[in-house]
């Protein structure tokens, strides 16, 4: 019986370090737009006159970017244990058969 389970510990890390490389691959992906970029108004995509105006505008849209980036992150961290996990438990199935 304990040997059936290596397969099956040993897909299911494999499964969950797909979905870690996903999370990742999305959390290195985020793009960063100024706050006065965001918006519906056809004045929304130009950049302020205002030099501290537009500054605070990027800075914003970074962190924007890094939280949103920050969630994924912890997300794909997370999946990547699942798989530690998973992987120890189909080592220690196969060496218990």
């Amino acid at each position: 019986m304990v040997s059936a389970l290596s397969p099956v510990f040993g897909f299911a890390s494999a499964v969950s370090a797909f979905v870690a490389a996903f999370f990742w691959f999305r959390a290195s992906a985020v793009p960063v737009s100024p706050s006065w970029a965001i918006g519906d108004l056809p004045s929304s995509l130009s950049e302020p006159v205002d030099q501290n105006q537009a500054s605070n505008g990027w800075i914003v849209g970074v962190v924007s970017a890094l939280q949103d980036s920050g969630k994924l992150n912890r997300r794909g961290a997370l999946w990547s244990g699942i798989a530690a996990l998973t992987a120890g438990l189909s080592i220690l199935a196969s060496s218990l058969a």
